[in-house]
């Protein structure tokens, strides 16, 4: 049986003993889909999602992360690993949306289709 088949049956299957999940009715926010993304490289889910929630507990919004320093990011981050790494990374990108943007937002991308 070829590797496309098993795959195949074991998603039958799956679906038969759990059904197909259901979608969310609100997509997640973009912004914090590419920081969890971020975070979760070269790490386990229990610590990225623990180093996403420390900066989303602690600061009310995504610009104030961005004003934060690299190092003071990395404080908050730690927990993930590849502390500098990834703190560069998550700084970069929030400073790249403020430039590109004017804000921290990348909500226009939920109404784009395939085809833009």
């Amino acid at each position: 049986m070829s590797i496309k088949k098993k795959i195949e049956k074991i998603n039958k299957l799956l679906i038969g003993r759990f059904g197909v999940p259901p979608r969310r009715s609100v997509p997640p926010d973009p912004v914090d889909t590419l920081v969890a993304t971020i975070l979760s490289q070269n790490t386990n889910d229990k610590n990225s999602y623990k180093a996403f929630t420390n900066l989303k507990t602690k600061f009310e919004n995504w610009q104030q992360v961005a004003a934060l320093s690299q190092n003071e990011i990395e404080k908050e981050i730690k927990v993930a690993g590849l502390g500098k790494q990834k703190s560069k990374a998550i700084k970069n990108f929030l400073t790249s949306i403020i430039k590109n943007r004017g804000s921290i937002s990348l909500n226009h991308i939920r109404s784009e289709t395939n085809e833009t």
